[in-house]
């Protein structure tokens, strides 16, 4: 099978900061755009010296260039499911996103 028959919707959502009415500073997770991802559980027998690859629980693909890691994260649109980008290479015709599943909603 493709990679394009196995895409889902996903919402990216942009860490941003915002002001309460104390005057404190609170991060929040705001939705930004659909996109279409392609997501993949990881190997976990495969051996790796990558701290990166360590954490990540899943591997994405996607068309979209602007994602960026530690600012973003996806949401499945479906089934709700998190994932924060641990690392967005977009060196190729395709952006290859390393995810780690999110258990909670901070």
């Amino acid at each position: 099978m493709s990679i394009n028959s196995k895409m889902e919707d996903y919402m990216v959502e942009t860490l941003v900061k915002v002001r309460t009415a104390s005057g404190s500073d609170r991060r929040e997770w705001t939705p930004s755009r659909p996109i279409k991802v392609s997501v993949f559980k990881i190997n976990e027998q495969r051996q790796t010296l990558s701290l990166k690859y360590s954490e990540s629980t899943h591997t994405g693909l996607t068309r979209c260039k602007y994602i960026k890691a530690n600012t973003n994260r996806l949401k499945n649109t479906k089934t709700g499911a998190l994932y924060n980008i641990l690392s967005a290479a977009n060196d190729g015709r395709m952006t290859n996103l390393l995810l780690a599943s999110v258990e909670t909603d901070v």
